[in-house]
């Protein structure tokens, strides 16, 4: 609980004041488009996967609860790798 109140909010807070506008206003609909989808296909086949792989007997139910924490973006790293390869 420490990172979530203590490290991730200057985080986070850090890069939202240095974005541009006019960036963010021509790409939130791609990105929504694009980020939405994926997330859900993302826990969907997470859910299968722990479903009929892993050797727990969970309901499907809490497959996909299991399958949507982890298929979460996280957007600290996501800003991290761009800045690593050049995109601003």
């Amino acid at each position: 609980e420490l990172l979530l109140f203590i490290f991730l909010p200057p985080l986070i807070f850090g890069e939202a004041m240095s974005l541009s506008w006019h960036h963010v206003h021509g790409a939130f609909i791609p990105s929504a488009i694009l980020a939405g989808p994926g997330v859900l296909i993302g826990a969907a086949l997470m859910a299968v996967f722990t479903k009929y792989i892993l050797p727990y007997d969970w309901s499907w139910n809490l497959c996909l609860v299991f399958g949507s924490i982890l298929s979460a973006t996280d957007p600290v790293a996501v800003v991290a790798l761009l800045k690593t390869a050049g995109a601003s």
